[in-house]
């Protein structure tokens, strides 16, 4: 549930971050273009081995779409959902982050469910230029830190120390075997 509010608010977030960006970029823009829909890719392991993690992200993208959209949108924009499933490989994300920018033209991408799918789309989102939301854990997706992508959830790295503290001092366990 964290996860998904987490998720719901940095998308928030974006969406207004991409749409102030694009008011500053061009202030030449006629009335008719500055309505044109803010465009979401999201790439989700809605199958395969982590579709528990996709399914959710998706449930939870269409409903806040829904809701922003009956809420008027963003700046007098509505927001157009597209969704790509990466069935939990990292091929298949590449292919869908290509997809998203190349023939959706999104304006800002979400995903990957997982850590090696979300590396896939950085290295894409940064060569496109286009803002990256990661839902997964994975360091490595904003080490170094690029303008472009960003992670909703806390690092692996932070998860595992926290984790050996909790075994640590509240268990009092001493070796663990991973």
């Amino acid at each position: 549930m964290r996860r998904i509010l987490i998720l719901l608010g940095t998308l928030l977030i974006g969406l207004s971050l991409v749409v102030t960006g694009c008011r500053q970029a061009s202030k030449t823009e006629t009335k008719a273009e500055e309505k044109k829909p803010l465009k979401v890719g999201a790439v989700l392991s809605l199958t395969g081995t982590q579709a528990s993690l996709g399914g959710p992200e998706k449930n939870t993208l269409e409903l806040v779409v829904d809701a922003i959209n009956k809420a008027g949108g963003i700046d007098g924009r509505k927001v157009e959902l597209f969704i790509q499933d990466d069935q939990s490989d990292k091929a298949k994300a590449k292919v869908a982050v290509d997809k998203l920018i190349g023939e959706s033209k999104v304006n800002v991408i979400i995903g990957g469910s997982i850590t090696p799918s979300s590396l896939v789309i950085k290295d894409e989102a940064i060569k496109a230029k286009i803002p990256q939301i990661a839902p997964a854990a994975g360091i490595l997706i904003t080490k170094p830190d690029f303008k472009w992508t960003f992670r909703t959830a806390q690092s692996d790295s932070l998860a595992v120390r926290k984790v050996i503290e909790y075994l640590g001092k509240t268990l009092k366990i001493t070796k663990v075997a991973i």
